[in-house]
């Protein structure tokens, strides 16, 4: 019987992460390849604390996960800073759901990875002139 989650992950627009109860990754969003600019060749059937250069590879992250209750177990809000290899410095919050297979009795977590750093490159669009909203001529003479 596939897993509920399977269906969700590629419709989302963001970053995440399927993983077995090992932390091995089972499966990734597009979003999450496009954020963090990988393939799946770099992603797939990895550990978690083995993907990028060592970013997820904290051991208060990895425990928390490893030890979320095994019937619906959630983690929030866990805050990662890092310099990430041609992303620069990046704040992220993961929040993390267990759930169960009836089916076999196993399971995985699903890791949501959302960036609190303000983008800058958003930021300076928003900076820069746009057309005026009432031209000079259409301008009232008070």
């Amino acid at each position: 019987m596939p897993d509920p989650l399977e269906n969700i992950v590629y419709p989302v627009h963001e970053a995440l992460l399927k993983l077995d109860l090992d932390l091995r990754v089972i499966d990734a969003s597009p979003a999450y390849y496009k954020t963090f600019n990988v393939t799946p060749a770099e992603t797939l059937d990895r550990k978690l604390g083995e993907l990028g250069n060592g970013q997820w590879n904290i051991p208060e992250l990895l425990k928390s996960l490893k030890e979320l209750p095994p019937s619906d177990g959630d983690l929030d809000a866990f805050e990662v800073k890092h310099d990430f290899p041609n992303l620069g410095s990046r704040t992220m919050t993961l929040s993390a759901r267990r759930s169960s297979s009836k089916a076999d009795g196993n399971g995985t977590i699903t890791l949501t990875i959302e960036e609190l750093t303000d983008n800058p490159k958003n930021d300076a669009e928003l900076l820069l002139p746009s057309e005026p909203l009432v031209s000079e001529v259409d301008a009232p003479n008070f």
